[in-house]
């Protein structure tokens, strides 16, 4: 319901209004957040993690500590064990700085040549029970003693400069600026080479 109604706001919006871009950002993420229950609930393991992972760069707008989680939660379901370390670890850096913000110190040389946004306010409440956390902590340090298990996020070509190191879910080469079109099935970058357009609402995809 709230995606149908951003929708129809952006429509009346118009393309000169000044807060065209603010409620565009909404409706991406009302549609991305629709898309990942919808994915979930249909099993579709590929598409809930990638919509997660697309979620993270709107910390900023919805509570962190969830995005991480969930993020390293559906990475980890579909495999991408090294996807599922980097969300996991940000999480549990960001679960002990909301236990006490005044010593909290979070790394982000892992997100540093992302989209993702570093600075932005922590969440009051934590997402997940402490089991959960425990259990996530488990995790990661079992994996961090396995070497066959990389411990960076994935990353792809860039389509303009073809530099190998563009974050695979980012919007933006940190290289050339490259800008890209975010996926409206699951919010990745569109590429080139496999670029498809729907015919109604004119938004782009990955086929």
């Amino acid at each position: 319901m709230v995606r149908d109604v951003l929708y129809k706001v952006v429509a009346g919006l118009g393309d000169g209004n000044a807060a065209r871009s603010r409620f565009d950002k909404l409706l991406q993420i009302a549609h991305l957040m629709h898309l990942w229950r919808v994915f979930d609930k249909k099993e579709m393991k590929e598409q809930t993690a990638k919509v997660s992972i697309s979620l993270v760069r709107y910390c900023n707008e919805l509570p962190a500590d969830m995005l991480f989680m969930e993020a390293g939660s559906a990475s980890k379901e579909f495999g991408w064990l090294n996807m599922a370390f980097v969300f996991w670890n940000r999480y549990l850096d960001l679960s002990e700085a909301m236990e006490d913000p005044d010593s909290a110190v979070i790394e982000n040389s892992d997100f540093e040549n992302t989209d993702i946004p570093y600075d932005f306010t922590l969440p009051e409440r934590q997402y997940s029970t402490e089991d959960q956390r425990e259990k996530v902590r488990d995790w990661i340090l079992t994996v961090s003693m396995d070497n066959q298990v990389d411990q960076e996020i994935s990353i792809s070509t860039c389509d303009k400069c073809h530099t190998n190191d563009m974050y695979i879910a980012g919007l933006q080469c940190k290289k050339c600026s490259q800008a890209y079109d975010p996926c409206i099935v699951t919010g990745y970058p569109v590429k080139r080479s496999t670029r498809v357009q729907c015919r109604s609402c004119h938004k782009s995809a990955n086929r």
